[in-house]
């Protein structure tokens, strides 16, 4: 998204950003509970309440209780690899100014 955002800002909007936002509140949360935690276990307890609420309602939704208890170690661990992602793709592409990281060079199925 990124080196989207590179071609045409217009690529980059707000949303993208969400992720990364949500990753650098909860690593001040975690030293936070760390450094004081009766100051920051609100704010713990409020951030694994809202994740159990949306594991409960993508169980509901997909009528299954496996799937809650999926979604309880998924969305954390995808939230944050994306969040961490975008800020280094970002940092490097939009402050540091280099060029775009390129993977694979050959297609996969050619």
């Amino acid at each position: 998204r990124v080196n989207l955002g590179k071609i045409d800002r217009d690529m980059l909007e707000p949303l993208h950003f969400v992720p990364s936002v949500l990753t650098v509140v909860l690593f001040a949360i975690l030293a936070g509970f760390l450094a004081n935690p009766d100051r920051y276990s609100r704010h713990l307890g409020l951030g694994l309440g809202l994740l159990l609420v949306v594991s409960g309602l993508g169980a509901v939704k997909q009528e299954s209780g496996k799937v809650g208890i999926y979604l309880l170690a998924v969305m954390p661990i995808q939230i944050v690899g994306y969040g961490l992602g975008f800020i280094t793709a970002f940092v490097k592409r939009f402050i540091l100014r280099q060029g775009p990281w390129t993977g694979f060079t050959k297609g996969y199925y050619g």
